[in-house]
């Protein structure tokens, strides 16, 4: 028997306890709801990337540089939606504290493939702060 962990109308498809109904977000796609096509990625609606979500249109209308992606799971969607932003122009991070990965060997793969793109992966959202400090700091 399959996973449930995207299937509408099952546990695990809800969102996460204290975030945010999906109404008080800016922007919100539904990911796996197509029970034919599982498009990974959250920047298109099909496995060939041409039907637009319009997630990138939303960010680049937006003027949104840099994108931290989280979710689940690392070896897959996350790795699928980072790749699509990084291909659409956008300093993309990982935060791995925010994302789960199916298997270690997925994980690992995800991460070669990554970092090969230049998407940046950090351990937590700290992370960001310190690299931002050391950043503001180097330009004064």
């Amino acid at each position: 028997m399959g996973s449930t962990i995207a299937v509408p109308g099952t546990k695990g498809f809800e969102l996460v306890s204290g975030l945010p109904d999906v109404t008080d977000y800016d922007y919100f796609v539904w990911k796996g709801v197509e029970a034919d096509i599982h498009p990974y990625g959250a920047c298109f609606h099909d496995l060939v990337e041409r039907l637009s979500t319009g997630v990138i249109e939303f960010l680049t209308n937006k003027g949104i540089a840099t994108v931290l992606v989280g979710g689940l799971a690392l070896g897959f969607c996350v790795k699928t939606t980072a790749l699509q932003l990084q291909r659409a122009g956008f300093q993309v991070y990982v935060n791995r504290a925010a994302t789960r990965g199916l298997a270690e060997s997925s994980v690992a793969d995800a991460i070669v493939e990554l970092n090969a793109a230049g998407v940046i992966l950090v351990e937590s959202a700290s992370d960001l702060i310190i690299a931002d400090t050391v950043s503001d700091a180097s330009a004064i």
